[in-house]
């Protein structure tokens, strides 16, 4: 009974964070609250269920409790084989995540490396990066633990070199961020729980909030007119292309995103300053820190059994 309980506490509470930021979410007020709850919103539903299935498998399907309390039942046999079938398909679901990342990066090896070399002032030496020989405008970084630039001819004969120079800061923030190693895990999670309400209206919100991130980090070291000047021609222009799991990708013309093009402008013409750049990462920090800890909480159950 105990195993079935924590099993429904948990269902419990994953459904009622998802609840709680469809309530919440206008009430977000600043990048960075906006950034903390859907983190939060996102990862604690799965993480918590994840940690209960640990928990449930690794105490079996008989309740061994202390003062040498041994419970039988179908309660235990059911938790028990529902924890199992859960970590059995989250592994799956991994193997197939890494898999489609490896062949977006077998593709990529078809298309030669170039050397983009800029005039414009703001603009890095030399960047390198994969050429695509398209006239669709693209640009992304592709990739896990060290992802790769890629470009499209389109791309190179839609902008000059000081937009271009823009769109290659911002692509730089991704990667300065990490966001193609961290989307892939949260891309994990996503597939792992799209059965839960709000699934990809947070994972869009995500997306949004990625790029929103790495457009303030790319106006901070060039203009930000030029690089909204830049978002508005290649997001206007058609974009169908894709390269396997978008978890591994992170694309300065995010489909997913591109019908919020308005914000992404306005926020880097009208920067949101609510956010005290001092405080705002230690309140991030315990903002988070809160969170994972009731995410762990279905493994100290594992300190009542023996």
């Amino acid at each position: 009974m105990l195993h079935l309980l924590m099993l429904a506490m948990s269902l419990g509470l994953a459904l009622a964070l998802r609840l709680v930021w469809l309530r919440y979410e206008a009430a977000a007020t600043g990048w960075q609250a906006r950034w903390n709850w859907v983190r939060v919103a996102f990862v604690l539903p799965p993480l918590v269920l994840i940690t209960t299935a640990i928990a449930l498998f690794w105490m079996g399907p008989i309740c061994h409790m202390a003062h040498h309390q041994m419970i039988r039942g179908w309660q235990g046999m059911l938790t028990y084989g529902w924890a199992s079938i859960y970590l059995i398909l989250l592994a799956i679901l991994g193997l197939r995540l890494l898999l489609d990342g490896g062949l977006a990066l077998w593709r990529l090896r078809r298309y030669p490396p170039v050397a983009l070399t800029l005039t414009a002032p703001q603009a890095a030496p030399q960047s390198m990066a994969r050429l695509i020989p398209t006239d669709l405008p693209f640009i992304a970084q592709i990739g896990l633990w060290r992802p790769q630039l890629v470009v499209s001819q389109g791309l190179l004969n839609h902008l000059d070199d000081e937009h271009l120079a823009a769109v290659l800061c911002h692509e730089a923030a991704h990667q300065h961020y990490a966001d193609t190693l961290w989307f892939a895990g949260l891309g994990l999670l996503r597939r792992a729980s799209r059965w839960l309400p709000q699934t990809e209206a947070l994972w869009q919100e995500l997306l949004l909030l990625r790029e929103l991130r790495a457009d303030r980090w790319a106006a901070a070291q060039v203009d930000p007119l030029l690089l909204a000047e830049a978002l508005y021609t290649v997001v206007s222009a058609p974009q169908s292309m894709q390269f396997g799991a978008m978890e591994f990708g992170a694309a300065f013309n995010e489909a997913l995103v591109r019908d919020r093009l308005n914000e992404r402008v306005d926020a880097l013409l009208q920067p949101d300053l609510s956010d005290d750049a001092v405080s705002a990462p230690f309140k991030s920090v315990w903002f988070i820190g809160c969170a994972l800890m009731v995410a762990l909480l279905p493994l100290l159950t594992l300190t009542l059994h023996y």
